[in-house]
């Protein structure tokens, strides 16, 4: 994104002025003895979306294969679940940026449950 002015979108200078997401970036600092490193932000995105419960069928398809504990195929399947193709191998920054739209377009196949009447 350029700085310059943009007479197509004249607020193209404020939105370059925002905070711009650093993909693949991990923050890691010591104390001296142990060193500490966080996941990359696509990760812990992706995790929170996981974890509302709103997509049962995806826990389901998740639970039923025993491979889904190591990440590659646990992202595969959540692209497949999302239709989202992949095509070749991933460095830390693109599957953080696979994170993020994963999380993203499992946010609009939220499966919201059945409404229950409850009778006193």
């Amino acid at each position: 994104m350029s700085s310059t002015s943009n007479p197509d979108n004249p607020d193209q200078d404020l939105y370059d002025q925002l905070p711009q997401t650093v993909y693949g970036t991990q923050e890691s600092w010591s104390n001296g003895k142990i060193r500490f490193e966080m996941f990359p932000e696509g990760y812990i995105a992706l995790n929170k979306e996981l974890a509302t419960g709103l997509h049962p069928k995806l826990e389901k398809l998740l639970a039923n294969n025993p491979a889904a504990d190591d990440v590659d195929v646990r992202l595969s399947q959540i692209a497949v679940y999302c239709a989202i193709a992949l095509d070749g191998t991933y460095n830390l920054e693109e599957r953080d940026k696979l994170c993020f739209i994963l999380a993203g377009r499992l946010e609009a196949l939220r499966e919201l449950p059945s409404p229950q009447i409850v009778v006193n």
